[in-house]
């Protein structure tokens, strides 16, 4: 599963060349802002992880063509691993499911 920010910091799940919208998914978990959000989904990604596949697999709220979406950023790692990346410190490998 590849989660993406778009359109003003938006979580989505990124399925072939597409952007699934699934922040209507994670609205309630706490944050003030996209850090916090992501931060929250990885704390609690075994009680979220059924939930954003179903919400892929139904197609719903989709973004559009990867082409025409403004991709902010890919949150491809925890924020301590991007932290350590900015101190010089090489981040360790993290996944958030199967990789699909």
């Amino acid at each position: 599963m590849k989660l993406v920010y778009f359109d003003d910091f938006k979580l989505g799940v990124l399925k072939g060349d597409a952007v699934i919208d699934v922040s209507s998914v994670v609205r309630d978990i706490p944050h003030t802002g996209p850090h916090d959000l992501i931060s929250g989904l990885i704390a609690r990604f075994a009680d979220y992880r059924g939930r954003l596949e179903q919400a892929t697999s139904n197609g719903g709220g989709v973004s559009g063509p990867l082409g025409r979406t403004s991709v902010v950023s890919k949150p491809d790692c925890a924020p301590s691993q991007a932290m350590a990346s900015a101190l010089g410190s090489p981040p360790s490998t993290t996944s958030l499911g199967t990789g699909s």
